[in-house]
């Protein structure tokens, strides 16, 4: 059951991976060159796979939203 629920994410990450790199945006490619966009693409891919780094992220995402909200939370 554990291997079935890792082989699914694996598979679920390969798709995504796949998914980003099909579509890099041309304003991106003709800016940096086609390898590149596909090199930086995958890094910012891998990057955003820590789960640590992801809640993180999310937090600040949503100190910032609040703060613009409720402008008297930064007082």
């Amino acid at each position: 059951m554990a291997s079935d629920l890792e082989s699914e994410r694996r598979e679920t990450r390969e798709r995504a991976q796949r998914k980003l790199l099909d579509n890099i945006p041309d304003a991106l490619t003709n800016l940096v060159g086609q390898q590149n966009a596909r090199y930086g693409i995958i890094k910012i891919f891998n990057a955003l796979q820590e789960a640590s780094a992801n809640k993180h992220l999310l937090y600040v995402m949503m100190e910032m939203l609040l703060k613009e909200l409720c402008p008297e939370l930064s007082t």
